[in-house]
C-alpha cells in the first residue's frame, strides 16, 4: 500500500494520502461526500441528474445541478492528479477503476468475498481477519446524507457478521484467546447484545477462566440495568449458571436461538444480514404487533404493507415485528432499507445485498434473485417503499414465485395491489386529559420520559411533570417522532416550556443529532418529503383541508377544498388524510399544522378558503333548523355535534368579518343545539361574546347590526335564565324587546317576548306572563312559525297550571299536543307531555299523569334530551310517591338530582331537592330532609329568587313543627302565604300545613303566630329558617 499513488480510507475518520505523503486536506464535508459517492458506486457511471438529486433532495433541479457543478470543480481542484481518477462528460460522472489507488472499503469487501469462497478453515480465518483489520470504524460516521445511511448499516452488518464467523471458527480451532478478542470487538459495537456476552462467557470457560465468566456476566448485568433497566434474559442467565457448574460439559451450554454454534459449510448459502440495532427502546403497540402477527400467520396473507405518515413509527414497528419473527421463519428475516435507492431498477440489488448474495451481473437480476428466494422460507422486510411504487410489480413476482417468502413493507403510501393487506398505523394512545391516574402507564408518556433521559441523563422528571408531558403528547398527536423531538429539549427546558414552544411553532421540533437522518431531524423535514411527492393540485387541496377543525365530511371537502373522492383517496393512500370509523375524514394534528403553515403563507388563498369554510358551515347549519325542530332531530343533533368545531370556527370568522346575514340565519339552530345538548354555559358564552364583539365597534350601529346584536342578546338571556341568573336575564330582555320592536324584527321579537314571559313566570307574575306569551304567539303566527305558536301555547298552559287552573291547563295542553306531534320535534312533544302530565299529577289523575310522563321520558331518552329526562324522572317519581311506591319514587328523584348536578341545572336541582326533602319527611328521615331543604336555601345568590325558595321554607316549617316549635313554624307558613306570587303547588303545600298546625295549636299560640307573621318579611323568614 505504501507504493500506491493514492490511498483512501472511508472507514472511521476520512483520510486520503498521495504518494505516501501527508494527508490531503479537503475544504468541508461536501467534497468528501461527493468523492465517497463516486467511490462507492465506482462500477458504473453515475447520472449527473441522479447525483444532484441525491445530494440536494430539497433543492430545485436547476439549483441542485448548479451545486453539483461547483462541487465537482472543487473536488477536481483538491484531488491530486484528478483526471487520472475522475471521468466526466455532460451526462455522467465516474471513478476510474483502472487507476492506481487503494480503497479500504474495496479491500474489505474483497477479503470477505475471498473468505466466502475459501475451502479450508485456516484460509477462511485469514481472509476474515484481513477484512476486519480494514474496518477502522463506521463508514464516514460524520456524514448523514440519506444515501449513505443504508450503505453504512450494510457495511457495519457485514463487519459484525465477519466477527461472528471468526469467533465461531476460532473456537472450533480452540484458539480461545483470539476468539475472545474478536468477541470483545462485537461487544464494543453493541454493548447490549446478550448473544455476544454468552459467547464470550463460553470462551472464558473453555479457557478455564471461571473468574472471567463471572466478570463478563456482571458487565452484562450492569449494562442492561443501566441502559434499559432490565435483567439479562432467561437464556443468558441459564448459560451463566451452567458455565459456573464444572460438572456440566461446556459443549452442552447453548447460545440464544438466533446464534447457534455450528461448523459453517465450506460454501455458505445466501443468508440474511443481521437486523438493524434499534436506537431507542420500544413502548406500547401491543395491539398492533398482535394484529401484524395474526396477518403474518395467515397462509393467505403474503404481502403486508404498514401504511402511515412520516414519523408515526412504521420502521420501528416493522423492526419489532421482524425481531419477533426471526425464529418463525426457517431462513429468518431479511431487512432491506430503501432510503438511498433512487430507481426501481436498484431494488433487486438491494434485496440481494440484504441476503448476503452477490448477483452475477449477467442477465436479469430480478430473475436471478427470484431463483434464490424460491428456495427460502423467509420474511422479507422492505422499509420506506413510497418512492419505489413502480417496482410493486416485482413484489407480485416474489409473491407468485417464492411461495415460502412473506413480504412486510413500510410505506407512506399503499402499494394499491390486489394481493396487498393494508395495515394502517396510527399514533400512540394519547393521554386522556381527564384520566391523570393512567398517565404513568401511557406508552406515549413513557416514550417521552425515556427519550428525555437519553437526551440528558441528569434530567429528573416527577409526577408533577405528567400534566405537561401529557399535553405535549396531545399537541404532537401521539406521533412517536414528535414525542422524541420534543423530549430532546428536556436538557434545556421544562416540560411546560416545551409545550409552550410547540404551541408557537412546528419548527421548534428539531434536533441536531448527527446520527439522525436529515429528514427525521425535524417534523417539518418529515413532511417536506411527503409534500414533495404531491402534485400542485394535491398540495392545494391539502392546505385547504387544513382549515377544517376536528375532521370533515366528503361533501364539505368538495365544497371548501374542491376535493373529489379520487383526490381524497390519493391523500388517504399517502397517509396524509385519515378516514374515521364514522365515515368522516381527518388530518393528523401535525399534518394539519404543517399544511396550515403553507396556507397561512398565502393570504389570498387563506381568505378564499376561510370564506368558503364559513359560508358552507353556517349555511349548512341554517338548513339544519328544520331538521332540529322536526322528526329528524336525533340525527340532526349528531350531525351538528360532529361538526361543532367547524361550526364554531366558521361562526367566529363570520363575527370577525361582520357577516351578519349568515350569523342571524344560523343563530337559532346553534342556540337550539346548545339548549338540547349543552353545555348551557357554552351557549351563553358564545352568544355573549358575539354580541360584545358586534357592539365593540365605535361606529354607530345600523339597523342590520342592531338586529344582529339583539338577536344574540336574546339567546344569551335565555341561557342566563337556564343557568339560574333569572334577574340578569330579565334585565337583558327588557332592553332587547323595545330595540327589536323598533327594528320591526318580528321573528326574534317573538322569542324575546317568550323568554321574558319565562322570567316573569319564575317570580309568579302570572298576568304579565299571559300578556307576553299572547304577544309572542301572535308574532309567531304573523311569521308563519308553527313551532313558535306551539311552544307559546304550551307555556300558556304551564302558566295556567302555576295559577292552579288545572282543568283549563289540561285542556289547553291536550289541544297543543297534536300540534307538536304534527311538527314532529321530539323536544317539543316531550315538553308538552311533561307539562300535561304534571298538571294531571296535581289534579290527582295519576294514571294519565304516569302514562304521559312515561312517554315524555321515553322520547327524551331516545334523543338524550337531558332537560326532559331530569324533569320527567322527577315528576314520574312524584306520581310513584302519590301511589305509595316510595322506593321507586326515591330512585327516580335521585336520578333527577344526579343529572341536574352533572349539568349544573340549578332550577331542576331545586325542584328535585324539594321533592326529595318531602319524600324524606314521608319516610321519617327528618335529618336528611333538613339537609335537602337547606341545600336549596344556601344555593348561590343568583338562583335564590323568592319563588324558588318558598317550597323549601314550607318544608323547613314542617320540620320545625315536628321539632316541637309549631307556633314558629306557623308564623313562617303565614308569612309565606302573604306573598302574592306563590305558585299554586307551593300555596297548596302551605295551606295544608297551615290547616294542620292551626288544628294543633291553642288560641294563644295561634294569636302569637299570627302576630309574628304580620311583622315578618320574606327576607326575615329566610334568615330565621336558615338560622334554625
Amino acid at each position: 500500500m505504501a507504493n500506491t499513488q493514492l490511498t483512501i480510507s472511508l472507514f472511521g475518520d476520512f483520510n486520503l494520502t498521495w504518494q505516501g505523503q501527508s494527508s490531503v486536506s479537503f475544504s468541508g464535508d461536501r467534497p468528501i461526500s461527493l468523492l465517497a459517492y463516486l467511490l462507492l458506486h465506482r462500477q458504473t457511471a453515475v447520472s449527473r441528474q441522479q447525483l444532484a438529486f441525491t445530494l440536494w433532495p430539497d433543492s430545485s433541479d436547476s439549483q441542485a445541478r448548479a451545486n453539483l457543478r461547483n462541487l465537482f470543480y472543487t473536488l477536481r481542484q483538491t484531488l491530486p492528479n484528478a483526471d487520472t481518477y475522475l471521468a466526466a462528460d455532460s451526462m455522467t460522472l465516474q471513478w476510474r477503476t483502472d487507476a492506481d489507488y487503494v480503497l479500504d472499503v474495496a479491500a474489505f469487501e474483497a477479503a470477505l468475498s475471498e473468505a466466502q469462497t475459501a475451502v479450508s478453515t485456516s484460509d477462511k480465518i485469514t481472509h476474515l481477519e484481513t477484512a476486519v483489520a480494514f474496518y477502522k470504524g463506521d463508514l464516514l460516521p460524520g456524514n448523514y446524507d440519506d444515501w449513505i445511511i443504508p450503505r453504512r448499516e450494510e457495511l457495519r452488518q457485514a463487519y459484525l457478521d465477519a466477527l461472528h464467523q471468526l469467533v465461531t471458527l476460532l473456537e472450533q480451532q480452540q484458539d480461545f484467546r483470539t476468539a475472545s478478542r474478536y468477541s470483545q470487538r462485537l461487544l464494543q459495537h453493541d454493548p447490549l447484545d446478550e448473544t455476544a456476552y454468552v459467547h464470550l462467557m463460553r470462551l472464558h470457560a473453555l479457557s478455564g477462566d471461571r473468574a472471567g465468566v463471572r466478570r463478563i456476566y456482571e458487565t452484562c448485568l450492569a449494562a442492561l440495568r443501566r441502559e434499559l433497566d432490565v435483567e439479562p434474559g432467561p437464556t443468558t442467565q441459564a448459560a451463566y449458571e451452567q458455565l459456573l457448574r464444572l460438572e456440566v460439559p461446556l459443549t452442552a451450554v447453548s447460545l440464544p436461538e438466533s446464534e447457534p454454534v455450528q461448523q459453517p459449510p465450506a460454501t455458505m448459502p445466501p443468508r440474511p444480514r443481521r437486523l438493524p440495532t434499534p436506537a431507542t427502546p420500544f413502548f406500547g403497540r401491543e395491539a398492533e404487533l398482535a394484529h401484524l402477527a395474526e396477518l403474518l400467520a395467515d397462509p393467505t396473507c403474503r404481502l403486508v404493507t404498514i401504511v402511515g405518515p412520516g414519523g408515526i413509527g412504521k420502521t420501528r414497528v416493522a423492526l419489532e415485528t421482524a425481531v419477533g419473527h426471526q425464529p418463525v421463519f426457517a431462513d429468518g428475516v431479511a431487512w432491506v432499507s430503501l432510503n438511498a435507492l433512487q430507481t426501481p431498477e436498484q431494488l433487486a440489488a438491494a434485496m440481494a445485498d440484504a441476503l448476503h448474495y452477490r448477483l452475477s451481473g449477467a442477465g436479469d437480476a430480478e430473475a436471478e434473485l427470484l431463483h434464490v428466494l424460491a428456495a427460502k422460507e423467509l420474511l422479507l422486510v422492505l422499509d420506506n417503499f413510497e418512492h419505489l411504487l413502480d417496482a410493486a410489480d416485482f413484489l407480485l413476482r416474489i409473491v407468485g414465485e417464492a411461495t415460502a417468502v412473506k413480504l412486510l413493507v413500510t410505506s407512506r403510501q399503499a402499494l394499491e395491489l390486489q394481493q396487498e393487506w393494508r395495515f394502517d398505523l396510527g399514533e400512540l394512545p394519547i393521554p386522556d386529559a381527564q384520566a391523570s391516574e393512567s398517565w404513568a402507564n401511557n406508552s406515549a408518556v413513557q416514550l417521552f420520559i425515556q427519550s428525555a433521559r437519553r437526551a440528558a441523563s441528569a434530567v429528573t422528571l416527577a409526577e408533577t411533570d405528567y400534566p405537561a408531558i401529557a399535553h405535549i403528547c396531545r399537541l404532537v398527536g401521539g406521533m412517536p417522532l414528535g414525542i422524541e423531538l420534543a423530549a430532546s429539549w428536556a436538557r434545556l427546558l421544562s416540560c411546560t416550556e416545551i409545550a409552550e414552544e410547540i404551541e408557537k411553532s412546528l419548527d421548534f421540533l428539531t434536533v441536531t443529532l448527527r446520527n439522525v437522518p436529515p429528514r427525521h431531524r425535524s417534523l417539518r423535514a418529515v413532511f417536506d418529503y411527503s409534500w414533495g411527492l404531491l402534485t400542485p393540485v394535491e398540495q392545494q387541496i391539502l392546505v385547504r383541508l387544513s382549515l377544517f377543525e376536528d375532521g370533515f365530511t366528503r361533501e364539505a371537502a368538495a365544497q371548501i377544498a374542491t376535493a373529489d373522492l379520487p383526490q381524497l383517496s390519493v391523500l388517504a393512500d399517502r397517509s396524509l388524510v385519515q378516514r374515521t370509523a364514522v365515515g368522516r375524514y381527518n388530518l393528523h394534528n401535525i399534518v394539519r399544522q404543517y399544511a396550515s403553515d403553507h396556507l397561512q403563507a398565502d393570504p389570498l388563498a387563506y381568505r378564499e378558503t376561510a370564506v368558503q369554510h364559513s359560508r358552507y358551515y353556517l349555511h349548512w347549519l341554517t338548513e339544519q333548523d328544520a331538521v332540529l325542530r322536526g322528526p329528524g332531530q336525533k340525527d340532526g343533533l349528531t350531525a351538528v355535534a360532529g361538526d361543532l368545531a367547524n361550526i364554531r370556527a366558521a361562526w367566529n370568522w363570520a363575527v370577525e368579518q361582520r357577516q351578519l346575514d349568515w350569523l342571524e340565519a344560523a343563530a337559532f339552530p346553534l342556540f337550539y343545539f346548545y339548549e338540547l345538548r349543552g353545555p348551557v354555559h357554552d351557549g351563553e358564552t358564545l352568544f355573549r361574546l358575539t354580541a360584545d364583539a358586534l357592539q365593540a365597534e365605535t361606529a354607530t350601529a345600523d339597523d342590520e347590526r342592531q338586529r344582529a346584536i339583539w338577536t344574540m342578546r336574546t339567546h344569551q338571556a335565555y341561557f342566563l335564565h337556564r343557568l339560574g341568573q333569572t334577574n340578569a336575564a330579565h334585565d337583558l330582555l327588557q332592553q332587547a324587546v323595545p330595540q327589536l320592536q323598533a327594528l320591526g324584527a318580528d321573528g326574534i321579537l317573538s322569542y324575546s317576548l317568550r323568554y321574558l314571559g319565562l322570567t316573569a313566570w319564575i317570580n309568579g307574575r302570572f298576568d304579565e306572563v299571559t300578556h307576553l306569551l299572547q304577544q309572542s304567539r301572535e308574532l309567531a303566527a304573523r311569521c308563519h312559525d308553527q313551532w313558535g305558536i306551539a311552544i307559546s301555547q304550551a307555556y300558556l298552559g304551564v302558566n295556567l297550571r302555576g295559577q292552579g287552573h288545572l282543568r283549563e291547563a289540561i285542556d289547553l295542553l291536550t289541544a297543543v299536543l297534536p300540534m307538536t306531534q304534527e311538527i314532529g320535534d321530539p323536544r317539543l312533544i316531550a315538553y308538552t307531555l311533561l307539562a300535561t302530565g304534571r298538571a294531571n299529577l296535581y289534579a290527582r289523575h295519576l294514571a294519565k299523569a304516569e302514562q304521559q310522563l312515561s312517554s315524555c321520558l321515553q322520547i327524551a331518552q331516545e334523543t338524550n334530551d337531558l332537560f326532559n329526562i331530569t324533569n320527567g324522572s322527577l315528576f314520574l317519581g312524584l306520581v310513584k310517591q302519590a301511589e305509595g311506591n316510595l322506593e321507586a319514587a326515591r330512585q327516580l328523584i335521585q336520578q333527577s338530582i344526579t343529572l341536574c348536578t352533572q349539568t349544573n341545572d340549578l332550577f331542576g336541582l331545586r325542584d328535585a331537592s324539594v321533592a326529595m326533602g318531602y319524600l324524606e319527611i314521608e319516610s321519617g328521615n327528618f335529618p336528611a330532609a333538613r339537609t335537602q331543604f337547606l341545600a336549596i336555601l344556601q344555593m348561590p345568590d343568583h338562583a335564590q329568587t323568592l319563588m324558588l325558595m318558598m317550597s323549601a321554607v314550607i318544608g323547613m316549617a314542617a320540620l320545625q313543627a315536628r321539632a316541637g316549635d309549631p307556633d314558629t313554624a306557623l308564623s313562617w307558613v303565614l308569612a309565606v302565604l302573604q306573598h302574592p306570587t306563590l305558585h299554586w303547588e307551593t300555596r297548596q303545600r302551605a295551606e295544608m300545613l297551615r290547616s294542620k298546625l292551626e288544628a294543633e295549636l291553642t288560641p294563644a299560640q295561634l294569636l302569637s303566630a299570627r302576630q309574628q307573621a304580620t311583622n315578618l318579611s320574606i327576607e326575615a323568614v329566610l334568615t330565621a329558617v336558615i338560622a334554625s
